[in-house]
């Protein structure tokens, strides 16, 4: 597959992030109809993750995961003030406004933590200068796990190993992420670098019960 240039994954990342197209917000969309768009969509997101993680250019990979963070922090803040209730996941919103904003944070959740989770030293770096990020993605990432009627297994995998990634106390004894070469490093929060110790990376993460390998995701 032929490399996408800078301004190519840019454009395709901000349509991933912007609203639903006419046509499918005009549908009457129930939780089977969206379980469907959402699995495209996250195919769109796996896309946009491999192009980034080929990128020939730590610059421009950083450039670009600051862009994508930012944008789609942006996207999920706007989706939280329009969300009049906090969504408890077992129905979709009956307002179109709110329904709309309710697919944006969960697809909006599910590209960071792809992003996050296939990237994670570069992220991290990125992130110690994105203001406020883990308060609204905890606050996202609870919203986006509740929604199994829509969400797919697959996706729902990746979120619980995101949150493992992003969350150290809450890592099962075997969990790994073998896309990390800093194996020993500092809370998100903290900023003042400290000395990495490298490990030999096991063969993929995994979750109580059995390896889950982050390409299956």
């Amino acid at each position: 597959m032929e490399l996408l240039g800078t301004l190519q994954i840019c454009v395709l990342f901000l349509a991933l992030t912007s609203a639903a197209s006419d046509e499918e917000t005009s549908l009457n969309i129930t939780p089977k109809i969206y379980s469907n768009i959402f699995v495209r969509k996250r195919e769109e997101h796996r896309l946009v993750r491999t192009h980034l993680r080929i990128t020939d250019s730590y610059e421009k990979q950083f450039t670009l995961l600051k862009l994508a963070y930012e944008k789609i922090l942006q996207v999920i803040q706007e989706s939280r003030k329009v969300l009049q209730e906090e969504p408890e996941g077992k129905v979709l919103p009956a307002n179109q406004t709110e329904m709309e904003a309710l697919f944006l944070l969960l697809e909006n959740t599910c590209l960071f933590g792809d992003l996050v989770l296939y990237m994670p030293d570069i992220s991290f770096r990125v992130l110690e200068k994105v203001p406020h990020w883990r308060e609204i993605i905890d606050w996202a990432l609870k919203i986006t796990m509740r929604h199994e009627i829509v969400i797919d297994e697959r996706s729902m995998e990746m979120l619980s190993l995101f949150n493992q990634e992003i969350n150290p106390d809450q890592r099962t004894s075997d969990y790994i992420n073998p896309y990390r070469q800093e194996m020993d490093y500092p809370p998100p929060e903290m900023t003042k670098p400290t000395k990495k110790i490298r490990k030999k990376l096991k063969r993929g993460p995994q979750l109580t019960g059995g390896q889950k390998n982050h390409e299956d995701l």
